[in-house]
């Protein structure tokens, strides 16, 4: 998953953003592009990728 973005600020920007439920600054989440919701009895629901 992190190969090549060292190389690729562009890409690194892109991807890792800035967790904004965390109260640290520097903890970042990975966007994926995975759809998802939850689902009434608090499991997660998969619904595919954007492409």
């Amino acid at each position: 998953m992190l190969l090549g973005t060292t190389e690729r600020p562009e890409l690194r920007a892109e991807r890792f953003l800035a967790d904004r439920f965390s109260d640290e600054a520097r903890v970042t989440v990975y966007r994926t592009g995975d759809l998802a919701r939850y689902l009434a009895d608090g499991n997660l629901e998969f619904m595919g990728r954007r492409r």
